[in-house]
């Protein structure tokens, strides 16, 4: 895997970061015109839904996204939260300890609960964007709250990493991982997850639908965060 990195979720101390498929590209091109979001609407819209994740590991304290998907629930990616001593979510001036984690690295996807925090879901996309059209991060790039970045998607990729991965140019920084991508309607289409280094702004994204697969993906892990 030496073209690409996680390059995502970041410590402050060390980094720790085929073909184009339609797969239902065209399923929102009638409604585009009308019901595509301003930047600021968008931004406004899903603010709510995002969180920062901070975890302490043997090397240093490693800084990622997390994407609220129910009132009390996150996901995130796997490698955010995989070598984790302590971790905790922060949303606006609260935060809150994570005490288990269900993940698949097949995936590299992660989902967990936050019983003493309520988040504002996010509206997950019924299906993938047209060639072309603009799509949105949203996420903590360098650890920095809620940041917003604008860019092209570039359909569905299966010879880049173990998973199907979207293939999109909207910048994405250390800390991203785990972050959000999003439709010109603020929906959520994808889990930020990677760059490939061998480009410029060639990112990449785990499918929506790749979180439902989580509950039913083998081996998943069952981690306990003292």
């Amino acid at each position: 895997m030496g073209n690409f990195k996680l390059a995502l979720a970041v410590p402050l101390l060390l980094f720790c970061v085929g073909s184009v498929a339609p797969n239902n590209e065209t399923k929102h091109a009638a409604s585009h015109a009308t019901s595509a979001l301003s930047p600021s609407d968008l931004l406004a819209k899903v603010s709510g839904s995002i969180v920062r994740i901070e975890s302490i590991t043997e090397d240093g304290v490693c800084l990622g996204s997390g994407v609220a998907i129910s009132e009390h629930s996150v996901v995130t990616n796997a490698h955010v939260l995989n070598n984790t001593l302590k971790a905790r979510v922060c949303h606006g001036e609260k935060w809150s300890l994570i005490k288990t984690v269900v993940l698949s690295n097949s995936l590299d996807l992660a989902v967990f609960e936050v019983p003493d925090m309520t988040f504002e879901p996010v509206a997950l996309a019924s299906g993938m964007p047209i060639l072309g059209s603009v799509v949105y991060t949203v996420g903590n790039p360098l650890g920095m709250d809620v940041v917003i970045a604008a860019g092209l998607f570039n359909g569905i990729r299966h010879d880049v990493l173990p998973t199907d991965t979207i293939l999109f140019t909207a910048p994405i920084s250390p800390g991203s991982s785990g972050g959000a991508l999003l439709n010109d309607r603020g929906e959520l289409i994808g889990i930020t997850v990677a760059s490939l280094t061998k480009g410029q702004q060639m990112n990449l994204a785990i499918p929506v639908t790749s979180i439902a697969k989580l509950v039913e993906a083998e081996p998943k892990v069952v981690v306990k965060v003292e």
